[in-house]
């Protein structure tokens, strides 16, 4: 199959490239994955003016995709391990881990599990881990600042393997250790992640495309310069970039 980043034009709003897209690709052989709640409705509101109806989950939010893309999967990996809710994880780090260090406040467990998640694309990469340990050691104020809460993260995501427990923020990590993706789902996929992509996710995007039609859209580069890092991951990146008015 295959993939392609679409960069959208400084002057285009996202509200003409989706219905540019639904014109090209038709509502009903589409289906957006989306970062953001307000997207996903302005998306349905499209297909409404075009269609009698929704079509089933023509858009959902990145982590309900991923989700029900871990439950269609027959893979040994996924199927060792239970999909729990976070206050799951609190209880379990708060039984197992916590006690280990007396010296944390009550309630601490919320911070590590935060921080877990935060380092999950670290977590879930062997040589990021090792990059990430050799910068602390580079830089002992912030070794100071938070190294523990980063050590105490990596024991939660160590807890939660050997457990085989997971949850939606983490589950992403779990399919990028598994060589092939399951997708039920026949349509064109458009993913809308923003400058809320992480690494994993890309990774992820391109197995999919393996076997599927996918579409990438990168955010416009108008960022405050201050955020623009943000957008880094659609630099590294390397698949063929078209501008919006090759959809046209």
């Amino acid at each position: 199959m295959s993939l392609e980043v679409i960069s959208l034009s400084p002057n285009q709003s996202f509200s003409s490239f989706i219905a540019q897209a639904f014109l090209d690709f038709g509502a009903a052989n589409t289906r957006w994955i989306v970062s953001q709640p307000g997207l996903k409705n302005e998306i349905e509101d499209h297909l409404l003016e075009r269609t009698s109806g929704i079509s089933r989950r023509a858009a959902v939010l990145a982590n309900d995709f991923w989700r029900e893309i871990f439950k269609q999967q027959n893979d040994p990996l996924i199927n060792s391990y239970q999909l729990v809710s976070k206050d799951f994880l609190l209880e379990s780090i708060a039984e197992h881990l916590i006690p280990e260090f007396p010296q944390l406040q009550k309630g601490s467990e919320k911070t590590i599990l935060n921080t877990a998640i935060c380092f999950s694309d670290v977590f879930f990469q062997n040589d990021l881990q090792d990059h990430m340990e050799d910068w602390l050691a580079e830089n002992p104020l912030s070794q100071m600042k938070w190294g523990l809460w980063y050590l105490l993260a990596q024991k939660a995501h160590q807890l939660f393997q050997r457990q085989k427990i997971t949850c939606e923020d983490l589950i992403f990590g779990l399919l990028n250790q598994i060589p092939n993706i399951q997708i039920q789902d026949r349509r064109r996929l458009i993913f809308c992640l923003g400058p809320w992509i992480r690494p994993l996710d890309l990774q992820l995007i391109k197995k999919i495309a393996e076997n599927n039609f996918v579409y990438l859209v990168k955010p416009t580069s108008q960022l405050n310069k201050k955020f623009s890092h943000l957008l880094r991951p659609y630099d590294s990146f390397l698949v063929p970039i078209l501008d919006e008015s090759s959809l046209q």
